[in-house]
């Protein structure tokens, strides 16, 4: 099912028909400020397992080594909900208060409040705060995280126009929310659970505009 949003301004009535299906224990597919993602509520655990599932389909040698599943990623609505899900130290924070909401993916020390199916070995987990109108009313609405996991074709390549990925993921998600083409644009991971941030992966975000252009490189 196709479900036409602004980009904008999404409506409330089709912001609010996504997240009885997510409510519902279905995936979605959504619209974020890089890539077009595959969600479902992060409190849902037959939801998060079927996430792992439909990834693992996608792209079955993508699993870390050490690791039953792929890491995925949550995001949230505003900066002071991530203390709710992540350790955040002081340095970390005035980071994050540069950052968000922007094109970035923080991998942080993971909160009590992570359910363990979502947890990497290393008691991590990736936190975004999308620069997206959409994103940001799914989560408000739902009232809660929403996973955040690109969506790929069968090749892994990401997938920028709604009904190709209707198409690629059909009988495995409920609704695509369709907000137009996008030029896939992955984020940029910084990992802040260390003394100091490290840039796992250079992508939209710019290192630059937040006082990152000398930090490590993985």
């Amino acid at each position: 099912m196709i479900i036409e949003v602004h980009p904008e301004h999404p409506q409330p009535r089709r912001i609010r028909q996504a997240v009885d299906l997510l409510r519902d224990g279905q995936l979605i597919a959504y619209p974020t400020d890089t890539v077009y993602a595959i969600g479902c509520s992060v409190e849902d655990k037959r939801a998060v397992e079927l996430i792992h599932r439909v990834k693992a389909e996608k792209n079955p040698v993508a699993v870390p080594r050490g690791e039953k599943n792929q890491p995925l990623s949550i995001i949230v609505p505003d900066l002071s909900t991530i203390a709710e899900w992540a350790v955040v130290e002081d340095w970390a924070y005035r980071l994050l208060r540069r950052a968000t909401p922007g094109a970035f993916t923080f991998i942080l020390e993971a909160s009590r409040r992570v359910p363990r199916v979502m947890l990497t070995r290393q008691k991590t987990i990736g936190i975004r705060v999308p620069d997206s109108p959409v994103a940001l009313a799914l989560c408000a609405e739902l009232g809660g995280p929403v996973i955040t996991t690109s969506a790929t074709g069968e090749d892994g390549e990401l997938l920028l126009d709604p009904r190709e990925i209707e198409a690629s993921y059909k009988g495995r998600i409920a609704a695509v929310l369709d907000a137009g083409a996008l030029l896939p644009q992955p984020s940029t991971v910084i990992d802040l659970t260390g003394d100091e941030p490290r840039v796992l992966r250079e992508g939209k975000g710019s290192l630059d505009a937040i006082g990152l252009a000398d930090a490590a490189r993985e």
